[in-house]
């Protein structure tokens, strides 16, 4: 996991394992619950921390300069606060877990775990968005994280139905206290559950030796509709993949004076396994992605 995110342009970071309630404060999670030390440092080095991304965002203003694109992860084993865990009859809790923080977007940090999920050979893996589940499934340790998060903006990491993380972008109030860029997004996965469905057997596709065509589309959507349904009704177009072979997220842009719309750039990677993709067959895919946002998200292609 090291070397993937690595090689995928993330800086590895250790941080202390310990925390102190004034830092937690800032991302609206009380510690009154977790484990503290007896005999700690000082205050700020008092408890045994519950999550890892808190951490890695402390240490962000300090290794970025304004507007520039920074990614930073660390693994480590963190002590998550268990209501129905007795502190003095076990021992602590002691799982595994993973943190990214990406200072661009929600998309760039999900970007790093698509890449990472996919390279660990881990199949059916999607993003639920919170306001969409069953909260009852969502282990514990998930729902004392999401106090941090942006409450629209965040989501669930489900593998073959198991919860083994979230996603999402920062509260802005933690933003505007640690003086950095509003649109900072980061992850955490328990590593312990996610590599039970790590598979052995790779997977790998030969590429077409056919030329691939690229194609961007500009939609103006509802503020409120989520990248993931764009994507969605773009690959309903060609569920199985015979031609759209990729489709990505370009760009994201709201007005500051018409907040009920934005616009969304999408990108689309056409390639077919059988020969060279026509003029007609281009045309046709095109005609039907604009048909499909507009029936399923009630989008329009921006003149």
């Amino acid at each position: 996991m090291n070397d993937i995110l690595r090689v995928s342009g993330a800086n590895e970071f250790y941080t202390y394992s310990f925390v102190g309630r004034s830092e937690y404060s800032k991302y609206n999670i009380s510690l009154l619950n977790a484990y503290k030390l007896r005999n700690s440092l000082s205050p700020e080095l008092a408890y045994m921390r519950p999550l890892i991304l808190p951490s890695l965002i402390e240490k962000v203003p300090m290794n970025i300069t304004e507007r520039e694109e920074y990614s930073g992860f660390e693994i480590d084993i963190v002590n998550p606060i268990d209501e129905k865990r007795s502190k003095k009859k076990e021992l602590p809790y002691e799982p595994w877990h993973l943190g990214l923080v990406h200072t661009i977007s929600f998309y760039h940090a999900k970007k790093y775990l698509k890449v990472l999920l996919d390279r660990m050979n881990v199949s059916k893996f999607e993003v639920v968005p919170a306001g969409k589940t069953d909260k009852s499934k969502i282990p514990s340790w998930i729902h004392y994280a999401e106090l941090m998060y942006h409450p629209s903006r965040t989501g669930y990491i489900r593998v073959l139905g198991e919860y083994v993380g979230i996603i999402g972008q920062i509260r802005p109030q933690t933003c505007f206290e640690l003086k950095i860029p509003e649109e900072i997004s980061g992850f955490e996965i328990n590593v312990d559950s996610l590599l039970t469905h790590v598979s052995d057997i790779p997977k790998y596709k030969d590429p077409s030796k056919y030329p691939s065509v690229v194609h961007d589309f500009c939609f103006v959507v509802d503020h409120q509709v989520p990248y993931s349904a764009i994507h969605d009704a773009v690959r309903e177009v060609d569920p199985k993949m015979d031609v759209i072979q990729e489709i990505m997220c370009g760009d994201i842009y709201v007005s500051e004076k018409k907040t009920e719309k934005k616009k969304v750039t999408v990108r689309i990677r056409m390639q077919s396994y059988e020969g060279t993709l026509d003029e007609e067959t281009v045309e046709k895919i095109r005609s039907d992605v604009v048909h499909s946002i507009e029936k399923k998200v009630d989008g329009t292609l921006s003149e």
